[in-house]
């Protein structure tokens, strides 16, 4: 069995360090059907570590991270965004909403599925961005 390695938060509770989650006890917690898998990426000068399910990652980072199919046309450059707020509704994970907070000033979240939502805060909570709301 796998030993967690425990963090105290500022608040002084205690948190499992998500990156030594096991499958078998990621998918208990999240109920999730397969693996969550860790992905890094970097956007604007701002480093990125999140989880997303391994049965979506590859539409997940194909459409947002690679082909960033919500800034095809140029009027929807989130450049074009600097300081206004942006809703992503169908939010997923979260991967596009993170993006987003490097230019937003607020950016609202909307994602309907339990696990997807989990998986967005857990996402947000690590990467301590303070703009996104869920």
């Amino acid at each position: 069995m796998q030993k967690f390695r425990n963090n105290i938060n500022s608040s002084g509770c205690e948190m499992v360090d998500l990156l030594s989650l096991s499958a078998s006890l990621s998918n208990c917690i999240l109920r999730c059907k397969g693996n969550i898998v860790r992905v890094n990426f970097e956007v604007d000068g701002k480093g990125f570590e999140v989880f997303v399910p391994d049965d979506q990652l590859f539409g997940a980072v194909k459409d947002i991270l690679l082909n960033r199919v919500y800034e095809y046309l140029p009027d929807f450059e989130l450049t074009n965004f600097n300081g206004e707020v942006i809703i992503d509704a169908g939010a997923h994970v979260g991967l596009f909403s993170l993006i987003a907070s490097v230019f937003a000033k607020k950016v609202i979240s909307i994602e309907p599925h339990p696990i997807n939502l989990s998986l967005l805060r857990i996402n947000k909570l690590i990467n301590n961005v303070g703009n996104m709301y869920s």
